[in-house]
C-alpha cells in the first residue's frame, strides 16, 4: 500500500473529500430534479428546456474556464467558483414557486458546473503529477465519488417523501458549502504562463531537446489527442442515447421504479472497487488498452440489454457495466491530465469535457429520434455497433501515451 503515500497528502485528501461532497449533492438532486421542476408548474417540454439550458451553458464554457485557469496558472479559484455557484443555485432553486425562474438559475448552475469540472480535474492532475501510481490514486479518488452518489441517490427519495422535495436541494447545497470550506485549505503551486509558441503537448519522442519536437503539430501528438477525443465523444454519445432512455426501457418491460432505481444503484456501487481496479490496470498495462476495453465492454452491455430483460440476466450485466464504466472513466481522467504539461492542463480538461458534452447532447437527440422510428432495442444495438467500430479503429491508430520529459512533467509511467 506504499502507493497511498502521496507527496501532497493534504491536498489529495481534501480534493477527494470535495469530490465526495459534490457527488453526494448530485446523487440527492439528479434523480429528483425533473420531478421538482414539474412540481413548480413545468410541462414535460419545459422540463426538457431547463435541462437543455443547463447543458448548453456548461458545454459553452468548459474550454473557456480551462483556458482561464491556464492563463492565471491556478485551478483553485475555478473550483471555488464552481462549488459556490452550484450551492447558491440549489438554494435559489429551492426558493422558487414558478418554473420560469429556473431558466436563469440553471444557466448559472451550468456555468458553475463547468468551472468545477475543468478546475477540479486539472487540480487533481497537478496534485498527482509526480506520483508513480497515478492510476491507482486517480481510481481511488473517483471511486469515492461513485460511493457518495449511490448512497445519496438511495436516500434522496426517502427524504423527499418524508420532508418534501426542497429538503434534498437544501441538503445538497450544504454539502457543496462544506466542499467550498474544504477547498480553502488546498495549497497549489502557481505556474507562470509561457508564450503560446512554447506550449508542448505530450506524445513526442522521449527526452526532446527542443520544444518544437513536442508541439501539437507533431503527428504522433495529434493522433493521441484526437483518438482520445474521438473515444470520449463516442462514449458519451452512447451514454446520451442509451442510458438516458434506459429507465423508460425498463419500465416498458414491466419493472417498477423501485427495481429500476435498485439496478442503477447496483451499478454505481459496483463502480467503487472497479474504479480502483481500473486504475491499477492502467498503471500495469497502460491507459490505452484499459480505455479501449471500457468502450468495448460498454458496447457489449448495451447489446446485452436487448438480449434478455430477466432480473437474473440484468444483475450480472449491471456488474459488467460497473467494470466497463470504470475502465473508461479512470483512464479518461488520466489522459485528460497527462496529455500535456501543467501549463496546458486546464485547457485539455476543458477540451475533454467539451467533447463529452457534444457527444452527450448528440446522443440524446439522435438516440431519441432513432428510438422513435425503430424502437429502443434496435437503437441500442446500433449504438453498440458504432462504439465497437470506433474502439477497433482506435486500437489500431492510437499511439501509446508517453509522459513529457521536462523538468515540469511527471516521471514517465512504464506502459502508459
Amino acid at each position: 500500500m506504499s502507493w497511498l503515500n502521496v507527496r501532497d497528502r493534504s491536498a489529495y485528501l481534501r480534493m477527494t473529500a470535495v469530490l465526495f461532497m459534490v457527488f453526494a449533492a448530485g446523487g440527492l438532486i439528479n434523480p429528483l430534479m425533473s420531478v421538482y421542476v414539474q412540481s413548480v408548474g413545468a410541462s414535460t417540454a419545459q422540463i426538457g428546456l431547463t435541462v437543455a439550458v443547463f447543458q448548453a451553458a456548461s458545454l459553452a464554457s468548459q474550454y473557456w474556464w480551462g483556458n482561464r485557469s491556464d492563463r492565471i496558472g491556478r485551478r483553485k479559484p475555478l473550483v471555488l467558483i464552481g462549488t459556490a455557484g452550484m450551492a447558491l443555485g440549489y438554494v435559489a432553486t429551492a426558493s422558487v414557486n414558478w418554473y420560469g425562474w429556473l431558466f436563469p438559475i440553471r444557466i448559472v448552475e451550468g456555468l458553475a458546473m463547468a468551472a468545477y469540472q475543468a478546475g477540479s480535474l486539472a487540480l487533481i492532475g497537478d496534485v498527482l503529477e509526480d506520483e508513480a501510481a497515478r492510476g491507482r490514486l486517480m481510481g481511488l479518488y473517483r471511486s469515492l465519488g461513485s460511493l457518495a452518489f449511490a448512497g445519496a441517490a438511495l436516500t434522496g427519495g426517502v427524504l423527499a417523501d418524508q420532508f418534501g422535495l426542497r429538503t434534498p436541494l437544501l441538503l445538497a447545497a450544504s454539502f457543496l458549502a462544506l466542499a467550498f470550506l474544504l477547498l480553502l485549505g488546498v495549497r497549489e503551486r502557481v505556474v507562470a504562463q509561457p508564450p503560446p509558441a512554447a506550449m508542448p503537448l505530450a506524445g513526442a519522442p522521449a527526452a526532446p531537446e527542443r520544444l518544437a519536437d513536442v508541439l501539437p503539430r507533431d503527428a504522433r501528438a495529434r493522433m493521441v489527442l484526437w483518438s482520445f477525443l474521438a473515444l470520449s465523444f463516442v462514449w458519451f454519445f452512447g451514454m446520451g442515447s442509451v442510458v438516458s432512455l434506459w429507465p423508460v426501457y425498463m419500465r416498458g418491460v414491466g419493472y417498477t421504479q423501485t427495481y429500476v432505481s435498485g439496478l442503477w444503484a447496483l451499478a454505481a456501487l459496483g463502480e467503487v472497487p472497479c474504479l480502483m481496479i481500473a486504475g491499477w490496470l492502467a498503471d500495469r498495462w497502460g491507459r490505452k488498452w484499459v480505455i479501449i476495453g471500457g468502450v468495448t465492454g460498454m458496447a457489449f452491455v448495451y447489446t446485452a440489454y436487448t438480449l434478455s430483460t430477466t432480473l437474473a440476466w440484468l444483475i450480472p450485466v449491471q456488474m459488467i457495466r460497473s467494470l466497463a464504466y470504470s475502465a473508461f472513466e479512470t483512464p479518461a481522467m488520466l489522459y485528460a491530465t497527462e496529455l500535456g504539461l501543467r501549463r496546458q492542463r486546464g485547457r485539455l480538461s476543458g477540451l475533454y469535457y467539451t467533447a463529452s458534452g457534444v457527444g452527450g447532447i448528440a446522443g440524446a437527440a439522435l438516440g431519441g429520434a432513432a428510438a422513435q422510428l425503430s424502437g429502443l432495442p434496435p437503437m441500442y444495438r446500433s449504438v453498440a455497433l458504432v462504439m465497437g467500430a470506433v474502439a477497433l479503429a482506435t486500437a489500431w491508430l492510437m499511439p501509446r501515451l508517453r509522459a513529457p520529459s521536462t523538468t515540469e512533467a511527471p516521471a514517465p509511467v512504464p506502459g502508459a
